[in-house]
């Protein structure tokens, strides 16, 4: 895990997947001391009254939300991650991918919002924006989907 400590805003960085089946050989498989360690640097972070961006690579499990929801599968995001983002954090910027059918959502946590920026371009998304722009300005971030 990286993090990084900036002026305004905070970044960490949880690389790997909750789910073996979709890792290649070597991939890196969560257990339970990569969520706590990521739970821990964004408590550290919450001190500072900064945004913090959390990047990973696939999205939390929801139950209503496109973010993770596959056609003739249904919901498949981490339990894990969802635990994190519905804790008593604030000011998460959480940024994943992974599910294509899901990019260009976003959903709203109690620590903060959830955005999928998986390309979507002719991949069962074709009308979604394929670039989008986060902008912190004053400690509020704001993320706009461009064309």
């Amino acid at each position: 895990m990286d993090t990084f400590d900036f002026e305004g805003v905070n970044m960490v960085f949880l690389g790997g997947y909750h789910d073996s089946r979709f890792l290649p050989g070597d991939g890196l498989l969560f257990t339970p001391v990569f969520y706590r360690a990521a739970q821990n640097e964004l408590r550290d972070y919450r001190n500072q009254n900064e945004p913090t961006i959390f990047v990973t690579h696939g999205p939390p499990l929801t139950d209503d939300s496109p973010i993770d929801y596959v056609p003739n599968v249904g919901h498949v995001g981490d339990p894990n991650l969802t635990a994190i983002m519905n804790s008593d954090l604030r000011n998460i910027i959480h940024i994943h991918g992974h599910i294509h059918e899901g990019g260009g959502n976003q959903k709203e946590f109690p620590a903060g919002v959830s955005i999928n920026v998986a390309s979507v371009t002719d991949y069962q998304n074709p009308n979604a924006p394929t670039v989008g722009l986060l902008t912190i300005i004053d400690d509020i971030a704001t993320y706009t989907q461009l064309e």
